[in-house]
């Protein structure tokens, strides 16, 4: 597939965003759909008040996308999901988010991953995330796991099938952790060990 035909088709949200800082929720939305869809004010407008409603954004929809001493702005969870609304807004097959659980508390990053989640489901969209410090509540809602170190493949699967692969190493999960959060542990603390390990 060609650049182009890329672009149309995915979405793709940095880890740290490009907002209009002085811009409202509502003003960002209309400018970048006023920027990258071929339609009428009026078509623009409903697809931007959709979307505020659908990620549960009209709430804010009139507070700008910055908080600092001299307005009131919005939170870092709420900045997060603008991005993605900026992201989806040409309604892509495939969403691509770097680190976007970096700076988030774990009720916001749940929030948002939960939300990516509906959206899958609901529109048969792929999300591909990027992530560190996964929770267990947020690793319940993946489908599949890409483990990488060192720039090698350790696991490319579903959450069940990584902890056959760690218990076939050897490698056995204590009580109230989850296997991702453990297995990115056991390759710090013993990278051989892990990428060796067969399932």
């Amino acid at each position: 597939m060609d650049k182009a035909g890329f672009k149309k088709i995915t979405g793709y949200i940095a880890q740290k965003d490009k907002l209009f800082p002085f811009l409202t929720t509502r003003e960002t939305q209309m400018f970048i759909a006023w920027r990258r869809l071929a339609l009428a004010y009026q078509e623009l407008h409903s697809l931007v008040e959709h979307l505020l409603n659908d990620l549960g954004l009209a709430h804010i929809a009139d507070l700008p996308v910055i908080d600092d001493n001299k307005m009131r702005g919005i939170s870092g969870g709420e900045r997060q999901r603008v991005s993605i609304d900026v992201g989806v807004m040409h309604d892509p097959r495939m969403l691509i988010l770097e680190e976007l659980m970096s700076r988030l508390d774990n009720s916001s990053a749940l929030q948002i991953v939960d939300l990516q989640k509906t959206m899958t489901e609901s529109k048969g969209r792929t999300v591909i995330l990027s992530i560190h410090q996964p929770g267990f509540c947020i690793v319940k809602l993946f489908n599949f796991i890409l483990l990488l170190a060192d720039g090698t493949v350790l696991h490319h699967d579903i959450v069940d099938q990584l902890l056959h692969r760690l218990n076939a190493a050897g490698l056995h999960l204590p009580l109230h952790v989850n296997a991702v959060e453990f297995a990115i542990d056991s390759i710090q603390n013993n990278p051989i060990t892990t990428t060796r390990a067969k399932s």
